[in-house]
C-alpha cells in the first residue's frame, strides 16, 4: 500500500512540475525546489517504512527509485496535455 501510495504521490508531483513548467520556467522552477524540499524527508520516510515492514536496503531503494518514475509519467502526462490544450486555443484564433 505504501509503494502505491508512494507512486501516486509522485505522479502528482510530477504532474504539477509539468504543469508549472508549462506555464512558465520561473513557476517551473518554484514549484520544483519546493517539492524537492517537500520530497526528501517525505522519501526518507517512506524508505525507513519499508526498511521496517521487512524490506532490506537494496530491495527498498529500488523500489523508491521505482515508485519516482510516477513523477517522470506525471510530468510527461501534464506536458503533453498542456501542450494539446494549448494548440486546441490556437486554433480558435
Amino acid at each position: 500500500m505504501n509503494l502505491f501510495a508512494n507512486f501516486i504521490d509522485n505522479l502528482t508531483h510530477g504532474a504539477a512540475i509539468g504543469g508549472s513548467f508549462a506555464v512558465s520556467p520561473l513557476v517551473g522552477m518554484t514549484t520544483l525546489l519546493g517539492i524537492i524540499i517537500h520530497e526528501i524527508p517525505h522519501e526518507m520516510g517512506d524508505f525507513a517504512i519499508l526498511l521496517k515492514s521487512g524490506f532490506d536496503r537494496w530491495p527498498a531503494m529500488k523500489a523508491q527509485i521505482l515508485t519516482g518514475f510516477g513523477g517522470i509519467l506525471g510530468a510527461s502526462i501534464a506536458l503533453f496535455y498542456s501542450n494539446s490544450v494549448h494548440s486546441m486555443f490556437l486554433d480558435f484564433n
